[in-house]
């Protein structure tokens, strides 16, 4: 796990889109959703519901709170 995936993790979890949070990230949407994927497989949990609007998981919102609180110590 890596600080560039977490915070591409909250960037997509605040604009509750890949294309956006690509567009805000500077970066393609490809390798953002390759990104967030990558730390689902490494966290052995989904993050994010995928049929339909993209929405947070109950592991998804609990990982936000963690990761915003540890973010913002670094």
């Amino acid at each position: 796990m890596r600080l560039r995936q977490l915070r591409h993790f909250l960037v997509v979890a605040e604009e509750k889109s890949i294309s956006r949070a690509a567009a805000r990230l500077c970066i393609e949407p490809s390798p953002l959703s390759h990104s967030i994927i990558k730390l689902e497989e490494q966290l052995g949990m989904t993050l994010f519901h995928r049929n339909g609007a993209l929405r947070l998981t109950r592991a998804g919102e609990s990982f936000t709170v963690c990761f915003s609180l540890w973010l913002s110590d670094v």
